[in-house]
């Protein structure tokens, strides 16, 4: 299954790759990646955890099976749980290697866009998260605001009949 098979919605499996077409994929775009990886990592400790990336790539390539997509992509030493920068690095490049056609060249012109992707919807998840919920009112809510303005709404209410 090369180095992970893809989780990817739209995956056009032909060849798998292989770890090596994917180390490769991945070298070509280091920085970019990780970049993103940082991004992702909210705790800062040099790993991503299920919880800081589940969401982006569940956002971006649909619904994962969490112990499939970790027997796969968790292979960088022993498998902990987590992934490293080069285990994310993988997946990413695997990823792009589906949409790419299935050629070190192909996943190489569209991992960028991948990268630009898996940001943008990064950004929107962590923006989401941050905003405050916005507030309910309840009936009680509405008596308590009416009876504070109740001359000036009897007002209104008199210009208005």
């Amino acid at each position: 299954m090369g180095c992970g098979g893809s989780t990817a919605r739209e995956a056009a499996k032909k060849v798998p790759s292989t770890p090596a077409d994917c180390k490769t994929i991945a070298a070509e775009h280091e920085a970019a990646l990780k970049e993103l990886f940082d991004k992702i990592d909210s705790n800062k400790n040099g790993t991503l955890s299920v919880e800081e990336f589940k969401g982006v790539v569940e956002e971006c390539t649909g619904d994962i099976d969490i112990k499939k997509f970790m027997a796969f992509y968790d292979t960088n030493g022993a498998a902990n749980g987590t992934l490293d920068l080069a285990e994310f690095g993988w997946y990413m490049a695997d990823t792009a290697w589906n949409i790419g056609g299935g050629s070190v060249e192909g996943a190489s012109e569209k991992l960028p866009g991948l990268i630009e992707w898996f940001t943008e919807e990064l950004e929107t998840i962590q923006a989401e998260a941050a905003a405050p919920e916005e507030a309910k009112s309840t009936p009680a809510d509405c008596k308590a605001i009416a009876a504070e303005h109740e001359a000036a709404l009897k007002e209104l209410f008199d210009k208005i009949d």
